[in-house]
């Protein structure tokens, strides 16, 4: 126990470092920021899914001490919550004689719906927790939106009326959500991949590596 509790504290502290990076405000902080996920699916993959459940504890609590409950949040409903899922539900398998080794493996299809359900939720709850109704969901994307298109005015590029910029902010808040939860499963799903990956390997993946062609549609 001694070591998955150090194996998912570094693994926590990785990725909470992933996240906090984004602060920093670089260039190169946001694919970083993408790869958070990742440590805690190795720990899950390649040691136990308790490592990535301590991980994810780890990673929460200091991203919560270092910045705010909101960053907490969102980190275990978007990025480490989702992560612990994948790896978890990756190992699971049942007897079935007529499987590889007798078992068989929780499937790739499944694998890719849990990660569009996962990011589903994660994304309408990253919404309530930012607005609590649609009326104020477009309001806070219309905002941002006057104040992108007044940033883009003072340096010099082209201006936008006030309807079409209302018009252009309806369509990104209908469209954001959609998009957010796209960008949130395909993600999970290639850090999950590099994960396993990494744990094959590095020869402990508990299972065997499963064949990507049987991917169906749910």
């Amino acid at each position: 126990m001694g070591q998955l509790l150090l194996i998912g504290i570094a693994a926590g502290a990785a990725s909470a470092l992933l996240v906090a990076g984004v602060a920093a405000g670089t260039v190169l902080a946001v694919p970083l920021f993408y790869l958070a996920p990742l440590p805690i699916m190795v720990a899950g993959l390649a040691f136990s899914h308790w490592a990535a459940l301590i991980g994810l504890g780890a990673a929460a609590i200091a991203l919560g001490i270092a910045f705010s409950t909101t960053f907490l949040t969102a980190y275990l409903i978007g990025i480490g919550g989702p992560a612990w899922a994948l790896a978890y539900a990756a190992l699971l398998a049942r007897e079935d004689a007529a499987g590889r080794g007798g078992l068989v493996w929780f499937s790739v299809t499944g694998l890719v719906f849990l990660s569009g359900v996962l990011a589903t939720v994660g994304t309408v709850l990253g919404l309530l927790s930012v607005a609590g109704d649609h009326e104020t969901y477009q309001a806070a994307v219309a905002t941002a939106f006057e104040a992108f298109v007044q940033v883009q005015k003072d340096a010099g590029g082209p201006g936008m009326s006030a309807a079409d910029a209302a018009d252009m902010a309806g369509l990104v808040g209908t469209i954001l959500p959609a998009l957010a939860a796209v960008l949130s499963m395909v993600t999970q799903l290639i850090c999950l991949y590099l994960a396993g990956r990494a744990a094959m390997i590095s020869g402990r993946l508990a299972r065997p590596w499963p064949d990507l062609t049987s991917l169906r549609l749910p």
